[in-house]
This record gives structure tokens, sequence and C-alpha cells, in this order.
């Protein structure tokens, strides 16, 4: 059923089945209670907490379990999409995402190059929203950047550690150290 279908449906039933509707997404599965959460709920900090649980489970895992780099975009994703205006929200989740792939480099030693392709990415797109943020979200953003740029300097191969160092660059961070 295509989504107008859906919104055709939802807007001539009662506010109670709407509700109904909605409490049973919510009871379904995590994913959709995080979402509602991050979207309705009061609580951001709580709702961002989820999100970078989900990352570092997927980015971050136990060694036995499997880096999901999907599954750690994804979150991001979903944040986004609940919080349309969270534009600190989504950088700090991004950081968050760069922190636990630094992490597990940093832990276990080199992975592979899908995972550094997917650290260099997520670093043009924390630079580039990064960049927009105001006063002191932004000085937050900077000083996480920076002690990311300090944690992975000439210890991560692939050239991520010089993706970092080059951002670190782009915002004048090297001074900052």
């Amino acid at each position: 059923m295509p989504w107008s279908d859906i919104k055709r449906e939802l807007v001539e039933r009662d506010r109670k089945e709407c509700l109904r509707v909605i409490k049973c997404l919510y009871d379904l599965n995590r994913t959709n209670k995080t979402f509602l959460e991050a979207a309705l709920g009061d609580d951001k900090a709580a709702s961002i907490s989820a999100y970078k649980k989900e990352i570092s489970e997927a980015i971050d895992p136990k060694v036995e379990d499997p880096i999901e780099l999907r599954r750690g975009r994804k979150a991001i994703s979903d944040y986004k999409r609940a919080n349309p205006s969270g534009t600190w929200g989504v950088v700090d989740l991004m950081l968050h995402y760069l922190e636990a792939g630094a992490n597990q480099t940093l832990a276990y030693g080199d992975i592979d190059e899908a995972f550094y392709d997917s650290m260099c990415t997520m670093v043009d797109k924390v630079i580039e929203v990064g960049s927009s943020l105001k006063d002191s979200d932004h000085s937050k953003f900077v000083i996480r950047f920076a002690a990311l740029n300090e944690r992975t300097k000439g210890k991560v191969g692939w050239g991520y550690s010089d993706h970092i160092g080059a951002a670190a660059s782009e915002l004048n961070l090297h001074g900052t150290n």
C-alpha cells in the first residue's frame, strides 16, 4: 500500500484509532520506539543516547561480532529523519560514528578498505554539516574533532589519519591542539 493510501486512511480515521496504530508501531520493535521518542520526545539527549548505542554496537562491536557500517550510518539517517532541524544531534552522531571507528581500529589494528572509505566519507560529511553550526555547538564540534585528530594522528593506516588531519587543517584545528 503506497504512503498516499495510508495517509488517506489515517486522515479518515479518528484520533483514538490513529493513536492505537502509532502505539502498535511503538511496541513493534526498538527501531520504531527510538524513532518516535526522537521525533516526539522532549528529552533529545535520551534519544541521541539510543542512537549512539546503536552506532557503538555497529561500528565498535565486541570482538566476535561483525562491524556493520551500514547499520551505523542508518542510525544517523534515522535520527535525521526524526529530527530534521536537529543539526547538532546529527553532528554529534557523526562524531560518535568516527569516535567508535577510532576505538575499533586503535584496539584491533588495521581493518579493511571499506571501513576506512566509510570513515573518510563520514569525516567529509561531518566537516560539511559541522561547519554550519553556530556558537557553542560549533565549539563543541571543533573540540571533539580536534580530539579525534589527536587520537588517530599517525596511528591509523589506509590514509585515514591523514584524511582526518587534512580536515582538521581545513577547520584550522592544528592551532587549537
